[in-house]
C-alpha cells in the first residue's frame, strides 16, 4: 500500500482496514492495481481479495467528488 509492504493473515481486507493500516482517514479511497485488470476503487465496506492470481498493488487517494450545479457538471 503506497509502496509499503504489508501482510494480512486473510485472504480478504476490506477497504477501510486497508485505510487504517496506513493511517489514512475517510477523505481518502483505497485503488487495487492488478497486471491484468487495470484499477478498481475498493469501497470501505468492500472485500479486497488477497493471493489471487496476478501482481497487486494497492494505493490510497484523496476521493474524488462529482460537483453538479442545476443540472451540470462543474
Amino acid at each position: 500500500v503506497d509502496g509499503l509492504s504489508l501482510r494480512w493473515p486473510k485472504p480478504t481486507i476490506p477497504g477501510r482496514g486497508i485505510l487504517e493500516l496506513v493511517r489514512r482517514g475517510p477523505e481518502y479511497e483505497v485503488v487495487e492495481h492488478r497486471e491484468e485488470h487495470g484499477e478498481r476503487v475498493v469501497g470501505p465496506d468492500e472485500a479486497a481479495r488477497l493471493g489471487k492470481d496476478g501482481v497487486e498493488r494497492f494505493e490510497t487517494r484523496l476521493r474524488r467528488v462529482k460537483i453538479i450545479v442545476n443540472g451540470r457538471r462543474k
